[in-house]
């Protein structure tokens, strides 16, 4: 044989993982297709169900639907936790009626948890007043991790397909 035939013989073993990874298992870690040939075990429920990575993968639709969901929801547990201090948690409102005040509720929640604040509205008794100081930790904590999630799911590197960039003329 050939040096240059023992040479593309030995590249065609030694996928960059190292000769010594491919002489002693005998296997491909790749497979012809490029998916790894490669079992992972000991993996607990806990890591294969990774919240932050399914955050990063989903795509976007998805991503803003359940931000906006998200966002809906703690309003709307916000504005349930108004009601429950009384009726004469917050001051200011017009409504009267159960509707009304569960209005006026959520939409104090959401000047509350957005950091808003227009002021026609105040929390008047102290439970409400600490329902408002842990609202507002949750709105600048959430908005802090969805700025990070944004940015992590712009900046993560993506496959390029290179079929398309034949396509692509030079300037």
């Amino acid at each position: 044989m050939s040096e240059s035939q023992e040479f593309a013989r030995s590249e065609d073993r030694d996928l960059g993982f190292g000769s010594v990874v491919a002489r002693d298992t005998q296997r491909r870690l790749l497979n012809r297709d490029g998916s790894f040939n490669v079992l992972r075990k000991g993996r607990g429920i806990r890591s294969a169900l990774s919240l932050y990575y399914s955050l990063l993968s989903m795509s976007w639709p998805r991503f803003f639907l359940l931000a906006i969901m998200a966002y809906l929801t703690a309003n709307a547990i916000f504005a349930a936790g108004y009601l429950f201090c009384g009726p004469d948690a917050l001051e200011g409102g017009l409504a009267a009626t159960g509707g009304g005040r569960l209005g006026q509720a959520f939409f104090f929640s959401v000047h509350t948890l957005s950091t808003i604040g227009y002021g026609h509205i105040v929390p008047a008794s102290p439970g409400a007043n600490v329902l408002v100081t842990f609202e507002a930790m949750v709105g600048l904590f959430g908005l802090a991790l969805g700025t990070g999630l944004i940015f992590a799911r712009f900046s993560r590197p993506l496959a390029i397909d290179v079929g398309r960039i034949h396509d692509i003329e030079a300037v």
